[in-house]
């Protein structure tokens, strides 16, 4: 039996689930069409809807569901920026940018 989640509760928090469900998926399908990267998209889909989402009280099962949900997407986003790293352009430019990003770091 689960008591932090009635199904009221999971009823509640299925259209934001739908709604980021459905941006995810179309999203990368409109990603050529507009010349964006799709963490340009990812980010600005975030920023449209995250208003809506905080219609959710804050303290609720539904409320903390969206923040692991939240800081999943900000892994996953770290993950897709690591990705974009060109590693063979970096070697060329020698240590410069290495030690410009490390300081940058450290601040």
């Amino acid at each position: 039996m689960i008591d932090a989640l009635s199904l009221g509760s999971v009823l509640k928090s299925a259209p934001p689930i739908i709604l980021i469900g459905i941006g995810a998926f179309t999203l990368p399908l409109i990603e050529g069409r507009l010349k964006l990267p799709a963490v340009v998209l990812e980010l600005l889909f975030g920023l449209l809807i995250g208003p809506i989402l905080l219609i959710v009280e804050a303290g609720t099962p539904d409320a903390e569901f969206i923040e692991v949900l939240a800081e999943l997407g900000l892994l996953l986003l770290m993950f897709l920026a690591g990705f974009e790293i060109d590693f063979e352009r970096l070697e060329k430019q020698g240590v410069g940018p290495l030690i410009t990003g490390g300081t940058l770091f450290g601040v």
